[in-house]
């Protein structure tokens, strides 16, 4: 296989486990981040010491959570944390992502600012 194509490969690997990890309600083991995305579990290990050792990832007992890496690159481009977004921001980034976003708007159905329905938190929300 040529490097180019390993290369990708590799991205997109590791796009797929930061996005397994920041979504997962649990920090996911090594062995749970390889059965999850089908992946093989010793170039899964390898991958996941190279975003733990870039800053990307750290360990929380045996398993996996964002580390500091993508909060400062988002602080280096000029953008704020996350609790400095708005409500309206929130909901614009919340459509974006296609991801609900935990807070009390989910408490009766309905946005904070809008009379709209939004849909129901999923199973296993605790927002």
């Amino acid at each position: 296989m040529s490097g180019s194509v390993a290369s990708a490969r590799a991205v997109g690997r590791a796009d797929r486990i930061l996005e397994l990890v920041a979504t997962a309600g649990t920090p996911p083991s090594v062995t749970a981040v390889a059965r999850e995305l089908d992946l093989p579990l010793s170039s899964t290990a390898d991958l996941l010491r190279e975003l733990r050792a870039t800053g990307w990832l750290r360990l929380r007992g045996r398993g996996h959570v964002l580390g500091r890496r993508p909060y400062v690159l988002g602080l280096l481009a000029g953008l704020g944390p996350p609790a400095s977004l708005t409500h309206s921001e929130l909901d614009a980034l919340s459509r974006v992502a296609r991801a609900p976003w935990h807070s009390r708007c989910w408490s009766a159905g309905r946005s904070a600012t809008s009379t709209t329905p939004v849909p129901a938190p999923p199973t296993g929300c605790n927002g």
